[in-house]
């Protein structure tokens, strides 16, 4: 006959196989690589970035909070005040944006549309607008901008150049007046 011992070792080497067992299952099944297509019907989201397999950016969905800011040249540019609407932004082979569809409001009652095509390493060339004022005037249609050849970037980089640069007055002027 077993001692009391000799029983709840047995148990507990019953207990730690299959433990183990268990483990080793879930770790295998739950980390296993899931090439399955996933259905969903409705999914709430701020922002979806569709990336290539090399982890290159090539759009991006999203609010107004989470919208990725312009790139020129591998540079992100930094976005203006109140930021971006809410929308699409395509990005080309360089990196760099080529363009998007933008909506949103104005902090009025007035709103914009924009679907636009971005020169290489410029801003828009063409676009296609809506925008509209609080008093309600508004102005829709095809527009065309002609960029030059130089990248946005450099027009950038000087411009920050400038503002570095730019004397601050004394807060005391080292004369009466």
């Amino acid at each position: 006959m077993k001692t009391k011992l000799e029983k709840e070792v047995h148990f507990l080497k019953i207990y730690a196989f299959v433990m183990t067992l268990g483990c080793a299952v879930f770790f295998l099944t739950a980390f296993a690589a899931q090439d399955k297509k996933q259905k969903f019907t409705e999914i709430d989201v701020e922002r979806i970035n569709i990336v290539e397999k090399d982890g290159k950016l090539k759009m991006v969905i999203s609010n107004q909070e989470r919208q990725q800011s312009q790139i020129i040249d591998g540079k992100t540019l930094p976005l203006t005040k109140g930021g971006r609407p809410p929308g699409i932004i395509f990005f080309n082979h360089l990196g760099n944006e080529m363009g998007g569809l933008i909506y949103g409001e104005n902090g009025g009652k007035g709103q914009v549309g924009s679907f636009t095509f971005d020169k290489v390493n410029q801003n828009e060339t063409i676009g296609f607008r809506h925008l509209e004022s609080d008093n309600g005037e508004y102005a829709a249609g095809l527009t065309v901008w002609q960029r030059p050849d130089t990248s946005l970037k450099i027009f950038l980089d000087k411009y920050e150049t400038v503002k570095k640069c730019q004397m601050k007055p004394p807060e005391k002027l080292p004369f009466k007046s």
